[in-house]
């Protein structure tokens, strides 16, 4: 779901985000994903510092259209039991996907599997 409004808190955390020396490109995706592309593009025009900008038309060149290799099918297919689980797993996939740490299906499996055998995190151990 994409927001149509950005707010002030919206701008100063997307702005400090995209200032971090370290950002992930899973961090990258997730944090602008959200936006519609009209507020992405509104961001790009008012920011005042390279870095930032610099991300955005990275975001906007190599991962706009991004898609996640692996579905629930798949995970189904790997015999990972059907649950609430599935996006979590999957969540976790696609960052690894767009950080490069996972490239193949039969790598995606094996860290699904495992993965799926995991006792659940709560959210603040992601």
């Amino acid at each position: 779901m994409s927001t149509l409004i950005l707010r002030p808190d919206d701008a100063i955390a997307l702005n400090r985000t995209l200032s971090m020396r370290q950002l992930k490109k899973s961090e990258l995706y997730r944090s602008l994903h959200r936006f519609s592309l009209e507020m992405i593009f509104y961001f790009l025009a008012r920011s005042k510092h390279n870095l930032p900008r610099q991300r955005i038309e990275l975001y906007l060149s190599s991962f706009l259209k991004a898609e996640p290799m692996v579905r629930g099918r798949d995970l189904k297919k790997w015999n990972i039991p059907p649950g609430p689980r599935y996006r979590e797993i999957l969540d976790r996939l696609f960052d690894l996907q767009l950080d490069g740490e996972i490239q193949t299906m039969e790598e995606a499996k094996k860290f699904a599997v495992k993965f799926s055998k995991e006792k659940p995190r709560k959210k603040a151990e992601l």
